[in-house]
Protein backbone atom coordinates (compact mmCIF):
# COMPACT_ATOMS: atom_id res chain seq x y z
CA UNK A 1 0.00 0.00 0.00
CA UNK A 2 1.34 3.44 -0.93
CA UNK A 3 1.62 5.84 1.97
CA UNK A 4 0.75 9.46 1.30
CA UNK A 5 2.54 12.44 2.75
CA UNK A 6 -0.84 13.86 3.80
CA UNK A 7 -2.56 12.70 7.00
CA UNK A 8 -4.98 9.81 6.33
CA UNK A 9 -7.91 11.72 7.81
CA UNK A 10 -9.61 14.82 6.43
CA UNK A 11 -11.10 17.84 8.11
CA UNK A 12 -14.07 20.02 7.20
CA UNK A 13 -12.98 22.77 4.82
CA UNK A 14 -9.82 21.00 3.56
CA UNK A 15 -8.17 22.13 0.36
CA UNK A 16 -6.38 19.33 -1.46
CA UNK A 17 -3.47 19.90 -3.81
CA UNK A 18 -1.23 17.37 -5.46
CA UNK A 19 2.08 16.90 -7.19
CA UNK A 20 4.12 14.18 -8.83
CA UNK A 21 6.99 12.34 -7.15
CA UNK A 22 10.11 11.15 -9.06
CA UNK A 23 8.71 7.60 -8.92
CA UNK A 24 5.55 8.70 -10.75
CA UNK A 25 3.30 8.62 -7.70
CA UNK A 26 0.60 11.29 -7.45
CA UNK A 27 1.14 12.89 -4.05
CA UNK A 28 -2.02 14.37 -2.50
CA UNK A 29 -1.61 16.71 0.45
CA UNK A 30 -3.31 19.46 2.38
CA UNK A 31 -3.24 22.99 1.07
CA UNK A 32 -4.17 26.29 2.62
CA UNK A 33 -7.49 28.11 2.16
CA UNK A 34 -5.66 30.52 -0.13
CA UNK A 35 -4.68 27.65 -2.44
CA UNK A 36 -8.16 27.16 -3.81
CA UNK A 37 -11.66 25.76 -3.26
CA UNK A 38 -12.34 24.03 0.02
CA UNK A 39 -14.12 20.69 -0.04
CA UNK A 40 -16.04 18.77 2.57
CA UNK A 41 -14.34 16.30 4.85
CA UNK A 42 -16.34 13.44 3.31
CA UNK A 43 -15.20 14.26 -0.24
CA UNK A 44 -11.61 14.76 0.86
CA UNK A 45 -11.60 11.45 2.71
CA UNK A 46 -12.93 9.56 -0.32
CA UNK A 47 -10.15 11.03 -2.44
CA UNK A 48 -7.49 10.19 0.14
CA UNK A 49 -8.73 6.63 0.49
CA UNK A 50 -8.62 6.10 -3.27
CA UNK A 51 -5.12 7.54 -3.75
CA UNK A 52 -3.91 5.59 -0.74
CA UNK A 53 -4.54 2.42 -2.78
CA UNK A 54 -2.77 3.69 -5.87
CA UNK A 55 -2.73 6.37 -8.54
CA UNK A 56 -5.01 4.38 -10.84
CA UNK A 57 -7.66 4.14 -8.12
CA UNK A 58 -7.26 7.80 -7.26
CA UNK A 59 -7.55 9.18 -10.78
CA UNK A 60 -10.46 6.84 -11.59
CA UNK A 61 -12.29 8.02 -8.47
CA UNK A 62 -11.77 11.66 -9.41
CA UNK A 63 -13.03 11.10 -12.94
CA UNK A 64 -15.95 8.79 -12.21
CA UNK A 65 -17.26 9.93 -8.83
CA UNK A 66 -16.39 13.64 -8.58
CA UNK A 67 -17.24 15.16 -11.98
CA UNK A 68 -18.89 18.29 -10.58
CA UNK A 69 -16.73 19.00 -7.53
CA UNK A 70 -14.77 22.27 -7.52
CA UNK A 71 -11.11 21.36 -7.03
CA UNK A 72 -7.69 22.97 -6.95
CA UNK A 73 -6.29 23.08 -10.54
CA UNK A 74 -3.77 20.31 -9.78
CA UNK A 75 -6.54 17.94 -8.71
CA UNK A 76 -8.82 19.02 -11.58
CA UNK A 77 -6.05 18.14 -14.04
CA UNK A 78 -5.95 14.49 -12.98
CA UNK A 79 -9.74 14.42 -12.78
CA UNK A 80 -9.93 15.50 -16.45
CA UNK A 81 -7.73 12.57 -17.47
CA UNK A 82 -9.88 10.15 -15.48
CA UNK A 83 -13.03 11.55 -17.08
CA UNK A 84 -11.52 11.23 -20.55
CA UNK A 85 -10.93 7.51 -20.03
CA UNK A 86 -14.38 6.90 -18.53
CA UNK A 87 -16.04 8.80 -21.39
CA UNK A 88 -14.02 6.79 -23.91
CA UNK A 89 -15.17 3.56 -22.26
CA UNK A 90 -18.80 4.73 -22.27
CA UNK A 91 -18.48 5.34 -25.99
CA UNK A 92 -17.81 1.65 -26.56
CA UNK A 93 -20.59 0.27 -24.37
CA UNK A 94 -23.78 -1.27 -25.68
CA UNK A 95 -26.61 -0.70 -23.16
CA UNK A 96 -28.48 -3.71 -24.54
CA UNK A 97 -25.58 -6.18 -24.39
CA UNK A 98 -23.27 -6.84 -21.41
CA UNK A 99 -20.05 -7.71 -23.23
CA UNK A 100 -16.70 -8.02 -21.40
CA UNK A 101 -15.11 -4.63 -20.80
CA UNK A 102 -12.47 -3.58 -23.30
CA UNK A 103 -10.72 -0.34 -22.31
CA UNK A 104 -9.85 1.56 -25.49
CA UNK A 105 -6.31 2.81 -25.84
CA UNK A 106 -5.52 6.51 -25.44
CA UNK A 107 -5.41 8.97 -28.29
CA UNK A 108 -1.72 9.96 -28.66
CA UNK A 109 -2.66 13.50 -29.68
CA UNK A 110 -4.92 13.82 -26.65
CA UNK A 111 -2.18 12.66 -24.28
CA UNK A 112 0.28 15.05 -25.87
CA UNK A 113 -2.17 17.87 -25.26
CA UNK A 114 -2.57 16.82 -21.61
CA UNK A 115 1.20 16.70 -21.16
CA UNK A 116 1.54 20.22 -22.54
CA UNK A 117 -1.32 21.67 -20.48
CA UNK A 118 -0.35 20.48 -16.99
CA UNK A 119 -0.84 23.25 -14.40
CA UNK A 120 2.02 24.35 -12.14
CA UNK A 121 2.63 21.59 -9.60
CA UNK A 122 5.50 19.79 -7.97
CA UNK A 123 6.99 17.39 -10.54
CA UNK A 124 5.12 18.90 -13.51
CA UNK A 125 8.25 18.57 -15.63
CA UNK A 126 7.97 14.77 -15.37
CA UNK A 127 4.50 14.67 -16.97
CA UNK A 128 5.10 13.22 -20.43
CA UNK A 129 2.95 11.30 -22.92
CA UNK A 130 4.80 8.14 -21.84
CA UNK A 131 3.90 8.65 -18.18
CA UNK A 132 0.29 9.42 -19.07
CA UNK A 133 0.14 6.26 -21.19
CA UNK A 134 1.22 4.23 -18.16
CA UNK A 135 -1.38 6.03 -16.03
CA UNK A 136 -4.06 5.31 -18.63
CA UNK A 137 -3.22 1.61 -18.40
CA UNK A 138 -3.35 1.75 -14.58
CA UNK A 139 -6.79 3.38 -14.63
CA UNK A 140 -8.07 0.82 -17.14
CA UNK A 141 -6.93 -2.10 -14.99
CA UNK A 142 -8.61 -0.63 -11.91
CA UNK A 143 -11.83 0.02 -13.84
CA UNK A 144 -11.88 -3.57 -15.12
CA UNK A 145 -11.39 -4.90 -11.59
CA UNK A 146 -14.13 -2.66 -10.17
CA UNK A 147 -16.53 -3.55 -12.99
CA UNK A 148 -16.06 -7.26 -12.28
CA UNK A 149 -17.59 -6.74 -8.84
CA UNK A 150 -20.94 -5.60 -10.28
CA UNK A 151 -23.69 -7.67 -11.83
CA UNK A 152 -24.14 -5.04 -14.56
CA UNK A 153 -20.40 -4.73 -15.10
CA UNK A 154 -18.91 -1.35 -15.83
CA UNK A 155 -22.37 0.20 -16.28
CA UNK A 156 -23.30 -0.84 -12.75
CA UNK A 157 -20.06 0.56 -11.35
CA UNK A 158 -20.40 3.91 -13.13
CA UNK A 159 -24.06 4.24 -12.22
CA UNK A 160 -23.12 3.99 -8.56
CA UNK A 161 -20.41 6.63 -8.92
CA UNK A 162 -22.53 9.28 -10.66
CA UNK A 163 -25.80 9.11 -12.62
CA UNK A 164 -24.44 11.37 -15.38
CA UNK A 165 -22.56 8.38 -16.82
CA UNK A 166 -25.90 6.73 -17.68
CA UNK A 167 -26.14 8.84 -20.84
CA UNK A 168 -22.48 9.41 -21.80
CA UNK A 169 -21.63 7.57 -25.01
CA UNK A 170 -25.31 7.27 -25.94
CA UNK A 171 -27.46 8.63 -28.73
CA UNK A 172 -30.27 10.85 -27.44
CA UNK A 173 -33.48 11.70 -29.27
CA UNK A 174 -34.98 15.02 -28.18
CA UNK A 175 -38.53 16.27 -28.80
CA UNK A 176 -39.58 19.73 -27.64
CA UNK A 177 -42.33 22.23 -28.31
CA UNK A 178 -41.70 24.98 -30.85
CA UNK A 179 -44.29 27.62 -30.03
CA UNK A 180 -42.98 30.05 -32.65
CA UNK A 181 -44.29 27.96 -35.55
CA UNK A 182 -48.01 27.00 -35.34
CA UNK A 183 -47.73 24.87 -38.48
CA UNK A 184 -44.80 22.84 -37.13
CA UNK A 185 -45.14 23.19 -33.35
CA UNK A 186 -42.57 20.51 -32.47
CA UNK A 187 -38.79 20.38 -32.86
CA UNK A 188 -36.69 17.23 -33.06
CA UNK A 189 -32.95 16.67 -32.88
CA UNK A 190 -30.73 13.64 -32.32
CA UNK A 191 -27.51 14.12 -30.34
CA UNK A 192 -24.56 12.15 -29.05
CA UNK A 193 -23.31 12.64 -25.48
CA UNK A 194 -19.53 12.64 -25.81
CA UNK A 195 -18.32 13.95 -22.44
CA UNK A 196 -19.20 15.53 -19.09
CA UNK A 197 -18.85 19.23 -18.34
CA UNK A 198 -17.12 20.75 -15.31
CA UNK A 199 -20.62 21.17 -13.84
CA UNK A 200 -21.24 17.41 -14.19
CA UNK A 201 -23.68 17.95 -17.06
CA UNK A 202 -23.76 15.75 -20.18
CA UNK A 203 -22.29 17.49 -23.22
CA UNK A 204 -24.21 16.89 -26.45
CA UNK A 205 -23.06 16.99 -30.06
CA UNK A 206 -25.58 17.06 -32.92
CA UNK A 207 -25.62 13.54 -34.30
CA UNK A 208 -24.56 14.73 -37.75
CA UNK A 209 -21.52 16.51 -36.29
CA UNK A 210 -20.62 13.50 -34.16
CA UNK A 211 -20.77 11.28 -37.24
CA UNK A 212 -18.27 13.56 -39.01
CA UNK A 213 -15.99 13.74 -35.96
CA UNK A 214 -15.79 9.98 -35.53
CA UNK A 215 -15.55 8.98 -39.18
CA UNK A 216 -12.37 6.99 -39.82
CA UNK A 217 -10.78 3.75 -38.69
CA UNK A 218 -9.34 5.23 -35.47
CA UNK A 219 -12.83 5.87 -34.13
CA UNK A 220 -14.52 2.69 -35.30
CA UNK A 221 -15.81 1.78 -31.82
CA UNK A 222 -17.40 5.19 -31.30
CA UNK A 223 -18.91 5.02 -34.77
CA UNK A 224 -20.48 1.66 -33.91
CA UNK A 225 -21.83 3.15 -30.68
CA UNK A 226 -23.50 5.83 -32.79
CA UNK A 227 -24.99 3.59 -35.44
CA UNK A 228 -25.83 0.33 -33.62
CA UNK A 229 -28.76 1.60 -31.49
CA UNK A 230 -30.18 3.47 -34.48
CA UNK A 231 -30.00 0.30 -36.57
CA UNK A 232 -31.79 -1.71 -33.87
CA UNK A 233 -34.49 0.94 -33.55
CA UNK A 234 -34.92 1.05 -37.34
CA UNK A 235 -35.56 -2.70 -37.35
CA UNK A 236 -38.53 -2.23 -35.00
CA UNK A 237 -39.81 1.20 -36.06
CA UNK A 238 -40.80 2.19 -39.57
CA UNK A 239 -40.69 5.83 -38.47
CA UNK A 240 -37.02 5.65 -37.40
CA UNK A 241 -36.18 3.62 -40.50
CA UNK A 242 -37.58 6.42 -42.66
CA UNK A 243 -35.51 9.01 -40.78
CA UNK A 244 -32.32 6.94 -41.06
CA UNK A 245 -32.78 6.02 -44.73
CA UNK A 246 -33.45 9.62 -45.70
CA UNK A 247 -30.61 10.98 -43.54
CA UNK A 248 -33.04 13.30 -41.74
CA UNK A 249 -32.05 11.75 -38.40
CA UNK A 250 -28.75 13.65 -38.61
CA UNK A 251 -30.38 17.08 -38.89
CA UNK A 252 -32.67 19.23 -36.72
CA UNK A 253 -36.28 18.82 -37.85
CA UNK A 254 -39.59 20.65 -37.46
CA UNK A 255 -42.56 18.35 -36.95
CA UNK A 256 -46.32 18.45 -37.17
CA UNK A 257 -48.43 17.21 -34.23
CA UNK A 258 -49.06 13.97 -36.12
CA UNK A 259 -45.32 13.30 -36.53
CA UNK A 260 -44.64 14.16 -32.89
CA UNK A 261 -47.40 11.80 -31.74
CA UNK A 262 -46.03 9.01 -33.89
CA UNK A 263 -42.64 9.49 -32.22
CA UNK A 264 -44.06 9.63 -28.68
CA UNK A 265 -46.05 6.43 -29.12
CA UNK A 266 -42.88 4.48 -29.99
CA UNK A 267 -40.65 5.65 -27.12
CA UNK A 268 -40.58 2.17 -25.55
CA UNK A 269 -39.16 0.70 -28.78
CA UNK A 270 -36.41 3.32 -28.93
CA UNK A 271 -35.37 2.75 -25.33
CA UNK A 272 -35.28 -1.02 -25.83
CA UNK A 273 -32.88 -0.42 -28.72
CA UNK A 274 -30.52 1.49 -26.41
CA UNK A 275 -31.49 5.05 -27.32
CA UNK A 276 -32.07 7.75 -24.71
CA UNK A 277 -35.29 9.73 -25.21
CA UNK A 278 -35.97 13.24 -23.92
CA UNK A 279 -39.61 14.28 -24.26
CA UNK A 280 -41.86 17.13 -23.06
CA UNK A 281 -42.70 16.83 -19.37
CA UNK A 282 -46.44 16.67 -20.09
CA UNK A 283 -46.02 13.25 -21.73
CA UNK A 284 -45.26 10.07 -19.85
CA UNK A 285 -45.48 6.43 -20.84
CA UNK A 286 -47.73 5.57 -17.91
CA UNK A 287 -50.03 8.61 -17.93
CA UNK A 288 -50.59 10.18 -21.31
CA UNK A 289 -52.39 13.56 -21.42
CA UNK A 290 -55.88 12.67 -22.62
CA UNK A 291 -59.40 14.05 -22.40
CA UNK A 292 -61.63 11.71 -20.47
CA UNK A 293 -65.28 10.85 -20.30
CA UNK A 294 -65.92 11.74 -16.67
CA UNK A 295 -68.86 9.93 -15.08
CA UNK A 296 -70.10 11.37 -11.79
CA UNK A 297 -72.43 9.31 -9.57
CA UNK A 298 -74.18 10.62 -6.48
CA UNK A 299 -73.84 14.36 -6.80
CA UNK A 300 -77.05 14.99 -4.83
CA UNK A 301 -78.63 13.27 -1.84
CA UNK A 302 -81.15 10.60 -2.90
CA UNK A 303 -84.76 10.70 -1.76
CA UNK A 304 -84.24 7.50 0.22
CA UNK A 305 -81.21 5.62 1.55
CA UNK A 306 -80.03 2.01 1.48
CA UNK A 307 -78.54 -0.30 -1.15
CA UNK A 308 -81.52 0.39 -3.41
CA UNK A 309 -81.19 4.18 -3.12
CA UNK A 310 -81.28 5.75 -6.60
CA UNK A 311 -78.39 8.13 -7.32
CA UNK A 312 -78.08 10.78 -10.00
CA UNK A 313 -75.74 10.11 -12.91
CA UNK A 314 -73.87 12.69 -15.03
CA UNK A 315 -71.56 12.28 -18.06
CA UNK A 316 -69.14 15.01 -19.18
CA UNK A 317 -65.96 15.32 -21.23
CA UNK A 318 -63.13 16.69 -19.08
CA UNK A 319 -59.43 17.50 -19.21
CA UNK A 320 -57.42 17.37 -15.99
CA UNK A 321 -60.69 17.42 -14.05
CA UNK A 322 -62.06 20.54 -15.80
CA UNK A 323 -65.15 20.44 -17.99
CA UNK A 324 -64.61 21.08 -21.69
CA UNK A 325 -66.73 23.59 -23.57
CA UNK A 326 -68.92 22.51 -26.51
CA UNK A 327 -66.44 24.14 -28.91
CA UNK A 328 -63.50 22.27 -27.36
CA UNK A 329 -65.42 19.01 -27.55
CA UNK A 330 -66.15 19.70 -31.20
CA UNK A 331 -62.43 20.32 -31.83
CA UNK A 332 -61.49 17.04 -30.16
CA UNK A 333 -64.04 14.96 -32.00
CA UNK A 334 -63.09 16.58 -35.31
CA UNK A 335 -59.47 15.40 -34.98
CA UNK A 336 -58.76 11.92 -36.31
CA UNK A 337 -55.87 10.97 -34.03
CA UNK A 338 -52.65 12.44 -32.72
CA UNK A 339 -52.10 15.57 -30.64
CA UNK A 340 -54.52 18.47 -30.27
CA UNK A 341 -53.92 21.76 -28.46
CA UNK A 342 -56.71 22.30 -25.89
CA UNK A 343 -56.65 24.89 -23.09
CA UNK A 344 -53.00 25.59 -23.91
CA UNK A 345 -52.03 21.92 -23.48
CA UNK A 346 -51.24 19.21 -25.97
CA UNK A 347 -53.46 16.18 -25.45
CA UNK A 348 -53.64 12.81 -27.15
CA UNK A 349 -56.79 12.15 -29.12
CA UNK A 350 -58.19 9.02 -30.71
CA UNK A 351 -61.52 10.13 -32.14
CA UNK A 352 -62.88 6.63 -32.68
CA UNK A 353 -62.13 5.39 -29.16
CA UNK A 354 -63.22 8.63 -27.51
CA UNK A 355 -66.51 8.72 -29.44
CA UNK A 356 -67.16 5.04 -28.73
CA UNK A 357 -66.63 5.45 -24.99
CA UNK A 358 -68.61 8.71 -24.86
CA UNK A 359 -71.57 7.15 -26.68
CA UNK A 360 -71.44 4.08 -24.46
CA UNK A 361 -71.63 6.11 -21.27
CA UNK A 362 -74.38 8.30 -22.70
CA UNK A 363 -76.40 5.15 -23.34
CA UNK A 364 -75.86 4.19 -19.71
CA UNK A 365 -76.93 7.70 -18.69
CA UNK A 366 -80.20 7.36 -20.61
CA UNK A 367 -80.86 4.05 -18.89
CA UNK A 368 -80.06 5.64 -15.52
CA UNK A 369 -82.51 8.48 -16.16
CA UNK A 370 -85.21 5.91 -16.79
CA UNK A 371 -84.43 3.31 -14.12
CA UNK A 372 -81.91 5.08 -11.86
CA UNK A 373 -78.53 3.90 -10.55
CA UNK A 374 -78.68 2.09 -7.23
CA UNK A 375 -76.16 2.63 -4.46
CA UNK A 376 -74.86 -0.90 -5.04
CA UNK A 377 -74.43 -0.33 -8.78
CA UNK A 378 -72.62 2.94 -8.07
CA UNK A 379 -70.17 1.12 -5.80
CA UNK A 380 -69.50 -1.42 -8.54
CA UNK A 381 -68.83 1.37 -11.05
CA UNK A 382 -66.42 3.09 -8.68
CA UNK A 383 -64.64 -0.23 -8.21
CA UNK A 384 -64.12 -0.50 -12.00
CA UNK A 385 -66.69 -3.17 -12.81
CA UNK A 386 -67.83 -3.46 -16.43
CA UNK A 387 -70.98 -1.69 -17.47
CA UNK A 388 -73.92 -4.08 -17.17
CA UNK A 389 -71.37 -6.68 -16.01
CA UNK A 390 -70.52 -7.76 -19.54
CA UNK A 391 -68.83 -7.05 -22.81
CA UNK A 392 -69.73 -3.89 -24.71
CA UNK A 393 -68.38 -4.59 -28.17
CA UNK A 394 -64.79 -4.23 -27.01
CA UNK A 395 -65.22 -0.74 -25.55
CA UNK A 396 -64.18 -1.94 -22.13
CA UNK A 397 -60.61 -2.25 -23.43
CA UNK A 398 -60.46 1.51 -24.01
CA UNK A 399 -62.54 2.57 -21.03
CA UNK A 400 -59.78 2.72 -18.38
CA UNK A 401 -57.70 4.97 -20.65
CA UNK A 402 -60.47 7.23 -21.90
CA UNK A 403 -62.97 7.38 -19.04
CA UNK A 404 -63.22 7.58 -15.28
CA UNK A 405 -66.00 7.09 -12.74
CA UNK A 406 -65.93 9.44 -9.75
CA UNK A 407 -68.11 9.88 -6.71
CA UNK A 408 -70.23 13.04 -6.77
CA UNK A 409 -70.28 15.57 -3.93
CA UNK A 410 -72.87 13.79 -1.75
CA UNK A 411 -71.53 10.27 -2.28
CA UNK A 412 -67.93 11.40 -1.83
CA UNK A 413 -68.70 12.92 1.57
CA UNK A 414 -70.42 9.71 2.71
CA UNK A 415 -67.54 7.53 1.56
CA UNK A 416 -65.06 9.82 3.35
CA UNK A 417 -67.07 9.34 6.54
CA UNK A 418 -66.81 5.56 6.16
CA UNK A 419 -63.06 5.67 5.48
CA UNK A 420 -62.32 8.08 8.34
CA UNK A 421 -64.98 7.97 11.06
CA UNK A 422 -65.34 11.33 12.83
CA UNK A 423 -64.40 10.70 16.48
CA UNK A 424 -65.44 14.23 17.36
CA UNK A 425 -69.06 13.30 16.77
CA UNK A 426 -70.91 12.37 19.93
CA UNK A 427 -71.55 8.65 20.29
CA UNK A 428 -74.81 7.74 21.92
CA UNK A 429 -74.37 4.93 24.41
CA UNK A 430 -76.99 2.20 24.41
CA UNK A 431 -79.29 2.17 27.39
CA UNK A 432 -77.76 0.33 30.31
CA UNK A 433 -74.17 0.40 28.96
CA UNK A 434 -71.98 1.45 31.87
CA UNK A 435 -68.41 1.60 30.54
CA UNK A 436 -65.85 3.84 28.87
CA UNK A 437 -65.12 2.90 25.26
CA UNK A 438 -61.51 2.66 24.23
CA UNK A 439 -60.43 4.90 21.28
CA UNK A 440 -60.40 2.04 18.76
CA UNK A 441 -63.84 0.92 19.98
CA UNK A 442 -65.15 4.43 19.37
CA UNK A 443 -63.86 4.18 15.80
CA UNK A 444 -65.79 0.93 15.29
CA UNK A 445 -68.99 2.35 16.78
CA UNK A 446 -68.73 5.52 14.70
CA UNK A 447 -68.20 3.46 11.56
CA UNK A 448 -71.30 1.38 12.28
CA UNK A 449 -73.28 4.56 12.96
CA UNK A 450 -72.17 5.96 9.59
CA UNK A 451 -73.44 2.82 7.90
CA UNK A 452 -76.73 3.07 9.78
CA UNK A 453 -77.06 6.67 8.63
CA UNK A 454 -76.94 5.36 5.07
CA UNK A 455 -79.34 2.55 5.99
CA UNK A 456 -76.64 0.02 5.14
CA UNK A 457 -75.64 -3.07 7.08
CA UNK A 458 -72.16 -3.82 8.38
CA UNK A 459 -70.25 -6.12 10.66
CA UNK A 460 -66.92 -6.37 12.43
CA UNK A 461 -65.01 -9.57 11.70
CA UNK A 462 -64.53 -12.17 14.43
CA UNK A 463 -61.18 -12.84 16.12
CA UNK A 464 -59.54 -9.69 14.78
CA UNK A 465 -58.80 -7.99 18.09
CA UNK A 466 -61.11 -5.09 17.26
CA UNK A 467 -62.53 -4.79 20.76
CA UNK A 468 -66.08 -5.95 19.95
CA UNK A 469 -66.45 -7.50 23.40
CA UNK A 470 -67.25 -4.72 25.88
CA UNK A 471 -65.69 -5.00 29.34
CA UNK A 472 -68.06 -3.79 32.08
Amino acid sequence: MIQLSFDSTANVGDTLICGLTPSGRIDVRAGTPEDGPQISAAVAQRILDAFNIGRGHGVLHLGAAEPGTDFHPTLSYWRDIGQALVARVCGTLDPTDSKPLVVPGPDPDELEAYAQSAPPMQGAEMITPALLTELWSDIGEVLAAEAARYKDGVQGYLKKQNSVWNVVGRVCLHLAENKRDPSFPFAFIATYVHKVSKQAKPQHLPLGQALKNYAGTRNRQKLLALLSPLSRAAEQSEFIRELVDSGDIYHPLSWTPKEAHRFLCEIALYEQAGLVVRMPDWWSKSNRPRPKVSVSVGGKAPSKLGMDALLDFDVKLTLDGRNLSPREIETLLAASEGLVLIKGKWVEVDRDKLSEVLNQWRDVQKQAQADGVSFGEAMRMLAGAEIDGGDADGAEDARPEWSEVIAGKWLSSRLDALRSPDLRAEIEASAGLKTELRPYQKVGVQWLMSLRGLELGGCLADDMGLGKTIQV
